[in-house]
């Protein structure tokens, strides 16, 4: 790692955080050298990018080395929720405490905090 020692990036980064870098060189088929925040780290790719490509990875591990596996653009995380089915449950949660409010001031209760 040239450039910013590896301490500082395991100082600066936690294991399961998402990074962006750019591609500096391809050293071989299945990994990438990558710049983040001006570190310089190998990483795993499933890609096949070229150099100066953004490309976003998870980091896996930081000891005793890191290791970045690349993230496909089009692979959300398993975990993700889908943004509009996000925003109908918004939806939905404040139409059901508009309604919760208006049945307790009608029972002549205070309305809920917050």
């Amino acid at each position: 790692m040239a450039g910013r020692d590896l301490e500082d990036f395991r100082r600066a980064f936690r294991t399961g955080e998402r990074v962006t870098g750019r591609v500096l060189s391809r050293p071989d088929a299945r990994h990438a050298l990558v710049d983040i925040s001006g570190f310089e780290l190998l990483a795993a790719t499933d890609t096949n990018p070229p150099p100066g490509a953004r490309l976003t990875f998870f980091i896996a591990r930081m000891h005793p080395v890191v290791v970045l596996r690349e993230i496909a653009r089009a692979q959300a995380p398993a975990d993700a929720p889908d943004p509009r089915r996000v925003a109908g449950l918004l939806s939905s949660l404040a139409s059901a405490r508009t309604a919760l409010e208006t049945r307790l001031t009608s029972l002549g209760l205070p309305p809920a905090p917050g």
